[in-house]
């Protein structure tokens, strides 16, 4: 997050646009996103759903919106086809400024990836791709219930970099159950050898309901302890600075110029339309999110409706807590004015709060730079208890306490 920033110096016409494709042949063990691996026959009926969605929320802007990026994500992309992308793509031209679009990302698993729809995306202008490799080690894509090997990943890469795209990104997880250090250094170097520009790192997550949560909870899996996961995550962070990558969010690196266009809108509260089922928009200060299934939002856009469950308006507290969580998951961090302006306390005296709060882990965990207040590689290590903590002292501040 920019230290200088203002909302009011948001262009609220410019959009970042995210396309959440609702299908995949299996749910991995650990996900928890929305996505149907069942009925894949209705993916012509959702793109059709889609077009209407994307016609009839840009109309309610009342203006021409510019694109600044676009983003496939899912789910798995791969199963859109050719066609079908090119019937997206002709409908955000037609109804939207695609002159300055900066980046077009489509999310991709490295199986079921063809020479056609390789060559739609280079016509379409898709510009970047995220590939979920998740591991180089077949094991531990077993473990993840993925349907890929590493066989499938190289081959998927080598078909994508013969055919020109030059800005790649790879997805690897740390953490999955039996990895170990060795093995996860293993994966990192593979992702290197592909001189890939940007790697999205993440910390597996025990989500509620997954298979992996199942089996943890009944003690099925040789689960990784939280100073090895700190380990790997730190072996990651010096690893990919020797290699001239920029650690530039938790879980994002990339070669200069080469961070995520997209994601940065997230991080950086700017205005943003989900298309979708169980997609998020985020516009004018209010949140809005698509229903959660296929059949109804498919539905809903046949009888000609907008496919909203439900919204809210943002107050000025809440943006500014908002403004607190996204902004120290950036390099960047938070402004001390801003902090400032949030807690009504002088800087000095905010600082001196901290100083306490933390004691003696302040400067392991936050340090200042250029008047911008950021997180160090361990606080983003710890960054829901470092958020916790961050949240209390603001509330104390408010309180006068």
């Amino acid at each position: 997050m920019n230290s200088g920033y203002n909302i009011a110096n948001l262009n609220p016409k410019s959009i970042a646009a995210y396309i959440h494709f609702p299908f995949c042949q299996r749910k991995c063990a650990y996900c928890d996103f929305y996505s149907e691996d069942h009925h894949l026959e209705r993916i012509d009926s959702w793109v059709a759903a889609l077009e209407k969605e994307i016609q009839l929320r840009l109309a309610k802007l009342n203006f021409y919106p510019k694109l600044s990026t676009i983003y496939i994500g899912g789910g798995s992309p791969n199963l859109l086809g050719a066609a079908n992308l090119k019937r997206i793509v002709r409908v955000f031209q037609a109804h939207a400024d695609w002159s300055s679009l900066d980046e077009f990302t489509i999310e991709f698993n490295p199986n079921y990836v063809t020479e056609e729809l390789v060559s739609a995306m280079l016509e379409s202008g898709v510009n970047r791709i995220s590939l979920g490799c998740q591991s180089f080690q077949n094991a531990e894509l077993a473990m993840l219930g993925r349907l890929h090997s590493t066989t499938e990943i190289e081959t998927t890469l080598q078909l994508l970099l013969h055919a020109g795209f030059a800005n790649l990104s790879i997805d690897l997880i740390y953490g999955i159950p039996g990895q170990t250090l060795q093995t996860w250094a293993h994966s990192l170097q593979r992702a290197l050898d592909y001189r890939v520009t940007h790697l999205s790192l993440y910390n597996l997550i025990y989500e509620k309901g997954t298979q992996l949560s199942k089996a943890r909870a009944a003690e099925r899996i040789p689960v990784v302890t939280e100073e090895v996961e700190w380990q790997m995550f730190a072996f990651a962070h010096e690893k990919l600075a020797d290699c001239g990558y920029e650690h530039y969010e938790i879980s994002n690196w990339g070669k200069p110029g080469y961070a995520s266009y997209h994601n940065q809108a997230y991080w950086q509260y700017r205005p943003y339309l989900g298309f979708g089922p169980a997609a998020h928009s985020f516009y004018n200060m209010r949140r809005s999110w698509n229903v959660r299934s296929v059949d109804q939002y498919i539905q809903r856009l046949q009888r000609k409706g907008l496919p909203i469950a439900g919204h809210e308006v943002i107050t000025p507290p809440k943006r500014d807590l908002e403004i607190l969580m996204l902004g120290l998951r950036t390099r960047n961090g938070v402004s001390c004015s801003l902090l400032q302006e949030m807690t009504g306390v002088e800087y000095a005296v905010l600082v001196k709060a901290l100083e306490q709060k933390f004691a003696e882990k302040t400067n392991e965990l936050w340090y200042i730079a250029e008047d911008n207040l950021s997180l160090t590689t361990l606080g983003w290590f710890l960054y829901n208890s470092v958020l916790d903590i961050f949240i209390d002292l603001i509330g104390e501040l408010k309180n006068g306490h």
